[in-house]
């Protein structure tokens, strides 16, 4: 347990310094009512893109994607909470395989972060306190060792295939999927990057996210 607990710490700093140099040019996020800033490591980058983008509202572009599934369903949502503040932090939960990297200087002061891993067959988090944004990136960082199902999507990396994994942000207060199609409206692609059985990408601002498989194209990519 130890050992994967490493892993997590391991992956989270290579994706640190994939992403160092890289920047985001998706369409950008929500303006958020709290203001803080976090400390310590982040993540990014990956190649992909998406299913259509299907409308915009406001300055939220409606992209829509298809969700990576998980080996098996989660029976029931995984919630924790952590402090965070000024110097950073790395909180992970062994249960639902993830981590997040707040790296020093993203919070301004000491916060209560809540992690919500939502039940179901697919990769589905929210973040609280809601809208929280972070002067920097912050990394986040899911454990995919266990899913054969990511082996295609992944080889994409290699030119194995036209598909990618992004972590994407939705807007919404629950994850809008269409029942006949499957596939979810999201509002933004985040830099992503994959390692030795982890997703990890980055993250500006507190909100639901999801992993997601989208089509080669780079609209909001590298």
């Amino acid at each position: 347990m130890r050992k994967r607990l490493l892993g997590f710490l391991g992956a989270a700093l290579i994706a640190s310094a994939v992403i160092a140099g890289c920047t985001d040019r998706a369409p950008s996020a929500p303006n958020a009512p709290l203001s803080a800033t976090a400390s310590q490591p982040s993540n990014s980058l990956l190649g992909g893109l998406v299913g259509g983008v299907v409308g915009v509202l406001g300055k939220l572009v409606n992209i829509v994607v298809s969700l990576v599934a998980r080996p098996a369903p989660l029976p029931q949502d995984i919630v924790w909470s952590f402090n965070a503040g000024p110097g950073g932090v790395i909180s992970a939960n062994r249960a639902a395989g993830l981590s997040v990297a707040i790296p020093p200087g993203a919070l301004s002061q000491n916060v209560r972060i809540t992690v919500r891993v939502k039940a179901g067959n697919v990769y589905n988090y929210q973040f609280a306190p809601e809208g929280l944004q972070f002067a920097k990136p912050v990394l986040v960082t899911q454990d995919v060792s266990d899913n054969s199902l990511l082996g295609g999507l992944l080889g994409g990396l290699l030119g194995g295939s036209s598909q990618s994994v992004r972590g994407a942000y939705y807007a919404s207060p629950t994850l809008q999927i269409d029942p006949s199609t499957g596939k979810a409206t999201v509002n933004e692609l985040e830099p992503t990057v994959n390692a030795a059985g982890y997703v990890s990408f980055q993250i500006k601002h507190f909100s639901g996210y999801v992993v997601a498989s989208c089509d080669g194209g780079g609209f909001g990519g590298f």
